[in-house]
């Protein structure tokens, strides 16, 4: 019983240093979510469509950026014999993030090309993400 509470001391010591090092890396470039470019640079669109646009365009760039640098992370740390899957189902994931996100709308406007862009952003923010919990390591 009594190695069973250290064992939990142990976890709980090293969740709380992971969260310490999210919180201390949160104003890193890439860090988990949006980088901070992108929050400053939405705040001064005034909801202006083609500054909205570029604004997203600008983060997806670096979103993508972010994910490759991530997914390498993860599959280094991936068993040799399992990489050839780890690629795979990747490259599936990119394959449907592209088809989901840029589905032909009917009209074709600012308005649709906010939502491709901003589909395309969220989407490869939120898998970059999951790489880098999935790793415990925040890219720089």
């Amino acid at each position: 019983m009594i190695k069973e509470h250290l064992f939990w001391g142990m976890e709980l010591k090293q969740i709380l240093g992971l969260l310490l090092v999210m919180g201390l890396c949160g104003g890193s470039a890439f860090a988990m979510g949006p980088s901070k470019e992108y929050e400053i640079c939405m705040k001064q669109t005034g909801n202006v469509w083609s500054e909205i646009d570029t604004c997203m365009s600008k983060e997806y760039k670096v979103q993508k950026k972010r994910l490759k640098k991530v997914f390498k992370i993860y599959l280094d740390k991936t068993p040799t014999n399992e990489q050839a899957l780890v690629k795979q189902s990747h490259q599936q994931w990119l394959e449907q993030r592209d088809q989901i996100c840029n589905n032909k709308p009917i009209v074709k406007n600012e308005k649709t090309e906010v939502q491709r862009i901003s589909c395309l952003m969220q989407m490869t923010q939120t898998r970059a993400d999951m790489y880098e919990a999935r790793t415990g390591s925040i890219s720089k």
